[in-house]
This record gives C-alpha cells, structure tokens and sequence, in this order.
C-alpha cells in the first residue's frame, strides 16, 4: 500500500509571511531608511532629465524601430485565439509590450500589469515572437485561475513524480500556458525555461 505522504525536500512552498509582519513598524522604519537617501534620488532624477534629449534623439528611435517590425510579425488574431482555445475571456481590450534599451542581463518579461509586460528589445526575435504569445496568455489564464494557483502555490503538493522539483503550483501555470500557446501557434514553440519541469507537465496535460 503506498504511503501518503509530503515528501517536504522534494518541493518549496511561497509561504504567506504577512501576517507575521507588523505594518506600522516595518513604514515606521522605512522612513528612516528613505530620508538619507533624498540626495541620491534628487541625482537619480537630475540623471533622467539630462538625458531625456539623448533618450528621445538616439534611443527611442531604435526603439521605435524594433516595435514596428515585432508589429508587423505579430500573428493576426491572437487575443481571439487565445480565447477560443482556453474558453476564457481576456480582461483588457489591448496587450502591449514595452520595450527597454537597458538591462540586457537583466529580467525580461516582466508583468506590469493585467495587459502589459517589459522585454529588453534586442532578444531574439523568433523567441520574442513566440513570448508574446505566450504573455498574452498568462493574462488570458491568470485572472481565471489565479485563486486556485496562489491556493497551491501555499501548499507543499502531494505529487510522488521522481526528478520533480521547485515551485510546483508555478510550474503547472507556466507549463499549462506552453501548452496552449503551442495550440495557439500550431507549432512548437520558444517559451519555456529550464527547470520548470515543462516536459512532465506537458505530457499530464496530453492526457487529459
């Protein structure tokens, strides 16, 4: 008979520490810390402004240009596609990408909101293709299934499956969105990172 049992190593659990946290004391200190540093935001900000004309003149047409060719590659219809093949409706009326000249080591794909993300403009562009879609569809899926995700996501989950680890409830999210970009697109696709365990979540979501 097969135990039942949370293998606790196998797995991390997103733990809610909130209501450890003592808000009036955590702001209270937070002003301590923000005061020393006005000099350096005063310079941060004497920074933006003397190089918003370098911005304007040299970056944003770059800029401009790349977003003009992602345009034009952008598959027709993907909001309706998405829609017809999750059974879920998008919550905005338009998804936009920003893109930033900066940070080319840095995070990409970054939520900024229900119907927006930031990329470094510069990705490939077959991979950033493929992203689009596939952001697109976690904001198809999460306003769906955002309370069930964040309901497993504080658990530890009772799966028995060797070689699997990490955030499990996050790794069935952004598996189940390859998923059905690869049903979107028709094709196989560049939307996944390792570690996310995509191959076995893939093949359970094959068989349902």
């Amino acid at each position: 008979m097969k135990e039942d049992y949370i293998p606790v190593k196998k797995y991390y659990s997103a733990h809610d520490y909130s209501q450890y946290l003592n808000m009036d004391e955590i702001l209270r200190n937070a002003i301590h810390t923000i005061k020393p540093l006005e000099s350096i935001f005063n310079r941060i900000g004497e920074i933006y402004i003397n190089n918003f004309y370098t911005y304007y003149n040299v970056i944003w047409p770059i800029l401009s240009e790349k977003s003009q060719q992602l345009n034009e590659k952008i598959e027709n219809g993907l909001i309706e596609r998405w829609e017809t093949v999750t059974g879920y409706k998008f919550l905005k009326d338009r998804y936009y990408v920003v893109l930033f000249y900066a940070g080319k080591q840095g995070p990409s794909w970054n939520n900024l909101s229900f119907d927006k993300n930031s990329v470094f403009y510069n990705d490939e562009e077959e991979c950033m293709l493929d992203m689009i879609s596939y952001e697109l569809g976690i904001h198809v899926l999460l306003p769906h299934l955002g309370e069930l995700f964040n309901k497993y996501q504080q658990e530890i989950s009772r799966i028995d499956v060797p070689d699997v680890y990490g955030n499990v409830a996050y790794n069935a999210f952004e598996s189940l969105a390859t998923f059905y970009n690869r049903k979107v697109l028709n094709r196989g696709t560049h939307d996944f990172y390792e570690g996310h365990d995509m191959d076995k979540f893939l093949a359970i979501y094959s068989e349902l």
